[in-house]
């Protein structure tokens, strides 16, 4: 039995790439979104102090809880607006 070597790895090229190519497309998917992540980490910011500005991503203690910013914002966690989410509530006082 003889095997054309030119045709099967033509054969084997095409097979490949067929297979390859929906991976590299959820590869290149993921490299952005963790492209996204790093440019924008996480960082906490200590006890939130009125005033100052925070950007997105940043993590504050205020009143107990701890809060993670939406957005770059200026405004007090928990005060009603969209630009803070509550991360962790805070306990109930030891009495």
């Amino acid at each position: 039995m003889t095997v054309d070597v030119e045709k099967f790895v033509d054969g084997l090229h095409s097979y490949l790439g067929k297979a390859l190519t929906p991976i590299g497309a959820r590869l290149a998917a993921v490299e952005q979104r963790l492209a996204s992540v790093e440019k924008a980490p996480l960082a906490y910011c200590g006890v939130h102090e009125s005033g100052r500005r925070y950007d997105k991503n940043a993590i504050v203690t205020h009143s107990g809880g701890m809060w993670c910013a939406l957005r770059e914002t200026q405004q007090k966690p928990g005060d009603g607006g969209d630009a803070w989410q509550l991360c962790v509530k805070p306990g109930r006082d030891a009495k």
